[in-house]
């Protein structure tokens, strides 16, 4: 009734280049989501997650007391300037 599912290999050493190409393909996909801009991110009594950094699809701006809805890319060419009051992503 109480399953426990366990993750774990063997400990002997019959198979160690199968093991260690493995390691060294994770270890090259985790160097190429780097470099596409993924990022690292903390977690609280976790291990490191990994993150691609988000653009928003509009973002909400105050121009003169009043608040505006945008789109990123038409605030990107033109609203650079005024402060951003929220992300919509």
């Amino acid at each position: 009734m109480n399953n426990k599912n366990y993750r774990s290999q063997w400990a002997g050493c019959s198979n160690f280049k199968e093991r260690r190409e493995e390691l060294l393909k994770a270890h090259e996909e985790f160097e190429r989501m780097l470099a596409e801009g993924w990022q690292v991110t903390n977690a609280k009594k976790k291990r490191p997650r990994i993150q691609k950094a988000k653009t928003p699809r509009k973002v909400v701006i105050s121009v003169l007391g009043n608040k505006i809805t945008v789109t990123y890319q038409e605030y990107l060419n033109r609203c650079q300037g005024f402060k951003i009051v929220m992300k919509i992503f």
